[in-house]
């Protein structure tokens, strides 16, 4: 028998949810999971972002559709999912068995261990995907040494900026990539530069190189080989920025401070919390600061 599950929309917080289903569906007894994202359509596709993500794997099945819109009258379903420290899996939604999610624990100062169902931190993805991801790192790897980076200046992003101003993000990058001689590669999915219209800018003020990869590789598997071989990720928080975390790569990120500070290290698994994963708060940062800090951890062991 089916059983019908609602997951929220992004990578990061389908990675969340991932973590503890194996334990839920342990505990509660079901077989065969059916995946469907809950979210609203949009005219960029930014709905449909995670689904590739959701193909990596085999130990459930995508619904058709694969996405869903929330329901009107379940706000307060909404708000404690999201934001508060209450409920992860909500029984008997819209029509659903479950809604999972853990955005609201992460988001509030919880952490995501903090119940009563185990973590698998890194779940297991289909063994044709592990393979070509494997490959493609390989290829990334002979090609050259990369810093990866992930700069969204849009909607929630804009209030990091409030605090740490481009300048400021850019001259420090470029300091970086002169001492350490790597190539800096953006990246980001095809409708990125539509809603981050000051990624171009971004971008020209790069040195050393700088590839515009956004919207360029549109396999996220050969994305995910690039976060395996880089020597370091850089940007703000984002379902992509967790799997470099989660892929044990070298990940430093701004975070401002509209969620707790926690929430910076709860979306992660606990091995990489301050080895090989860091987040630098952007209030009352300064570019001497931000460049010796990512120098420190570029460095470290």
């Amino acid at each position: 028998m089916t059983t019908r599950i609602l997951v929220p929309p992004g990578i990061g917080d389908i990675y969340w949810t991932l973590v503890k289903l194996k334990a839920i569906q342990e505990r509660y007894g079901f077989t065969n999971p059916e995946l469907t994202i809950v979210t609203y359509p949009d005219e960029h596709g930014i709905y449909l972002r995670s689904i590739p993500y959701l193909e990596m794997f085999d130990s459930f099945t995508i619904a058709t559709p694969p996405t869903v819109p929330n329901a009107a009258g379940l706000q307060h379903i909404w708000d404690e999912a999201y934001s508060q420290k209450g409920k992860s899996i909500f029984e008997n939604v819209m029509g659903y068995d479950y809604f999972i999610a853990y955005n609201g624990r992460v988001n509030s100062g919880g952490w995501i261990e903090n119940d009563d169902f185990a973590c698998e931190w890194r779940p297991k993805m289909s063994d044709d995907t592990e393979h070509l991801i494997k490959c493609s790192a390989d290829m990334w790897r002979s090609d050259g040494s990369y810093a990866v980076m992930f700069w969204p200046f849009y909607g929630s992003y804009e209030s990091h900026l409030s605090q740490f101003p481009m300048t400021s993000i850019v001259k420090v990058l470029n300091k970086f990539i002169r001492k350490y001689d790597v190539i800096p590669i953006l990246v980001g999915a095809d409708w990125f530069n539509t809603v981050n219209p000051l990624s171009a800018n971004f971008m020209n003020q790069l040195e050393n190189g700088a590839i515009n990869a956004i919207g360029r590789i549109p396999d996220l598997r050969n994305l995910f080989g690039l976060l395996h071989a880089a020597k370091i990720v850089l940007g703000y928080h984002s379902g992509i920025t967790n799997m470099a975390a989660m892929f044990g790569t070298k990940t430093l990120l701004l975070w401002d401070d509209y969620f707790p500070e926690s929430t910076s290290y709860a979306c992660v698994p606990p091995d990489v919390r301050g080895t090989t994963y860091r987040a630098v708060r952007t209030k009352n940062l300064t570019a001497d600061v931000y460049f010796e800090m990512m120098c420190s951890f570029y460095e470290s062991a």
